[in-house]
């Protein structure tokens, strides 16, 4: 039996999300790591009295968009913290209002970071690190409209599933 055109394309955004999902999880590690490592090896460096005057710099980088990227692995595998006290005491429907009200605040959040942080990279567009002169300064501070977009698209996918027939359990 053929598929239809709808179905198709379905799996075509399942595919691309899943895609998206797994190189987050990578360049998230990635970046992770190779903050830490450079961190590393500019202390050891720095012992011999040959410090790495751009490592800070570049680890700062790095880390900004470890931070953003790990944010949305972590709230879309649902491992952020949660207080779930006065949540496991309601009813399933109530459980469900009370999910799409925190998740429509996170929603109007995530709008407003992405939209003051599109104008807070274009104003540092001209700010250049001390330690690389040409490297601007809106390379890290793009990390939180780019960050938030990929928490919103979480967001979203999370409030489809509290539409779902069966609630997204």
């Amino acid at each position: 039996m053929r598929q239809s055109s709808s179905d198709n394309n379905m799996n075509r955004l399942k595919y691309l999300s899943k895609k998206i999902e797994d190189g987050e999880s990578v360049v998230a590690g990635v970046c992770l790591i190779a903050s830490t490592s450079l961190i590393f090896l500019a202390a050891v460096v720095r012992s011999f009295s040959r410090p790495i005057n751009w490592s800070l710099d570049i680890s700062l980088f790095l880390f900004s968009w470890a931070v953003f990227f790990s944010a949305d692995v972590a709230y879309r595998d649902n491992k952020l913290v949660n207080l779930d006290f006065f949540q496991a005491r309601l009813s399933d429907n109530m459980r469900r209002i009370l999910s799409l009200v925190i998740h429509l605040i996170i929603l109007v959040f995530l709008l407003a970071l992405v939209y003051y942080g599109i104008i807070l990279a274009y104003k540092t567009r001209e700010r250049a690190f001390q330690g690389i002169p040409n490297f601007s300064y809106s390379y890290i501070t793009m990390s939180l409209p780019v960050g938030a977009l990929l928490l919103l698209r979480s967001t979203v996918e999370k409030i489809i599933t509290l539409f779902r027939k069966d609630g997204g359990q």
